[in-house]
């Protein structure tokens, strides 16, 4: 694992003080790297975390967690508004996570020791209660920004869990490799806390040589604000479409994307609340050309039908838990439904 830091002192004054062209704040502004092997360049005022990585052998396909570190002294508080997530080429997504001080993930960290990995499927399976998404990409860059007064919070020694997941269809090994930049500003500018909601239904098979639709539904338990959505399918999936649902389950269409690869995400012009009992449907579609079946699976010739969002609490003083759904079961009209918390739709972490 590589840190790398910048100043923080006039530096980060300066990042305070810039305002965009209406008048909002802007977070620092990555610069052209001075090193040809960094994937990201240092922030202005904030770390960078890289991963030791791993070589990937010609045609394998998998998936590893490895542990990192937050630099600084315990209980040293530092306030994130924008992270970016760089990653090398073949890599077929990322998740960076951050796990709890004091958790079962954190004593998992621990044992396992920095720079090292292991073999997952995720971090939350693997390190337990207490991980949480800082962000993910499935693109080779992704530049997260946050609305004035949300952001993130982390801490000085806080163990942060990269996990990459690498299909190599190149005729040599590659080394995988990810960097995270966290931008810091001042604790006042950061109110909410950022968080993650996310849907797996992972009950759907497609047929071979043929087509294939699975349908899930999550309500939140919580009056929560949404920033946007993010779909998540592999290489099969073919159009995907949210809508929002309110309590009388009535459909309005958000958004429809054709492209697994570069239309993955969608940005609200503004903040949307969406009330305790409502939440989002979405429809994944696949075409098969394989003389096999498929279903879900996390290998990267496996498939997924995945809806993430981005929320954070109404009121400052909300207490609001994990906002997500597994969803194994298929009604009869052919929708997965959960609800955040409920059995059927067991949250998952984020």
């Amino acid at each position: 694992m590589r840190v790398s830091s910048t100043s923080l002192s006039l530096v980060l004054t300066a990042v305070l003080t810039a305002c965009s062209s209406d008048g909002t704040a802007e977070g620092p502004k990555a610069e052209t790297p001075d090193d040809p092997n960094r994937l990201l360049a240092l922030p202005k005022a904030g770390y960078q975390i890289e991963i030791v990585g791993a070589e990937i052998p010609s045609g394998v396909d998998t998936e590893y967690c490895e542990v990192g570190e937050f630099p600084g002294t315990p209980g040293q508080a530092y306030y994130v508004n924008r992270i970016e997530v760089g990653k090398a080429p073949f890599s077929h997504h990322v998740f960076v996570n951050a796990a709890a001080p004091g958790s079962e993930a954190e004593a998992k960290a621990n044992e396992i020791g920095v720079g090292n990995r292991v073999e997952c499927v995720s971090a939350g399976t693997t390190f337990g209660e207490g991980v949480t998404t800082v962000a993910g990409a499935a693109k080779d860059h992704v530049d997260l920004r946050f609305p004035e007064g949300v952001g993130q919070v982390y801490y000085g020694g806080q163990k942060i869990i990269t996990d990459y997941h690498y299909f190599n269809t190149s005729d040599d090994a590659v080394h995988a490799n990810v960097a995270t930049n966290f931008h810091l500003v001042d604790k006042e500018r950061v109110k909410k806390l950022a968080r993650g909601y996310s849907v797996m239904h992972v009950g759907f098979t497609i047929p071979p040589l043929g087509k294939g639709t699975a349908t899930a539904q999550c309500l939140f338990n919580h009056d929560v604000l949404v920033g946007g959505i993010q779909r998540h399918t592999h290489r099969l999936g073919t159009d995907y479409t949210v809508w929002s649902v309110d309590r009388d389950e009535n459909l309005t269409e958000l958004w429809k994307s054709e492209d697994w690869q570069e239309d993955i995400e969608f940005t609200f012009d503004e903040p949307v609340l969406v009330r305790a009992g409502e939440g989002y449907r979405y429809q994944c579609n696949f075409e098969n050309p394989e003389n096999r079946a498929i279903t879900f699976g996390t290998k990267a010739t496996d498939e997924m039908c995945n809806l993430f969002a981005g929320w954070w609490v109404v009121n400052e003083d909300d207490e609001v838990g994990p906002q997500s759904c597994v969803l194994f079961q298929t009604d009869t009209d052919g929708v997965a439904r959960g609800v955040a918390g409920a059995a059927i739709g067991a949250p998952v972490s984020g």
